[in-house]
């Protein structure tokens, strides 16, 4: 570990180049839309959609709109699953989350 030695206090100084993350890669743009057409393939929202058709407009609008959070969305995954059961999420989790987004319907 370098220490930068400024006057009186003495500071670790993190190297990227000589830490386990050297080969760490920012995601690109590329790379996300990849991984989340991946992430759809698996998915099950073509089979909700009244046509299904997987290239029908009210799908595609759908997957435009999950691809503009997708980020936010494995932020949340990863959260949510680095305190449940990984893999999955449970239960409780999955109802801990839907409580806090207030995305269920109480009707």
């Amino acid at each position: 570990m370098h220490i930068a030695k400024d006057g009186e206090v003495e500071e670790a100084i993190f190297m990227k180049d000589r830490s386990v993350f050297r080969d760490y890669r920012e995601d690109t743009q590329n790379f996300l839309k990849k991984c989340f057409d991946e992430d759809w393939a698996f998915g099950k929202i073509p089979r909700t959609v009244k046509k299904g058709n997987e290239h029908d407009a009210e799908c595609q609008a759908i997957k435009d709109c999950l691809f503009e959070h997708y980020v936010r969305i494995i932020n949340i995954f990863d959260y949510y699953s680095g305190t449940s059961q990984y893999p999955t999420l449970g239960m409780n989790d999955f109802t801990s989350f839907s409580n806090v987004t207030k995305i269920l319907d109480h009707d």
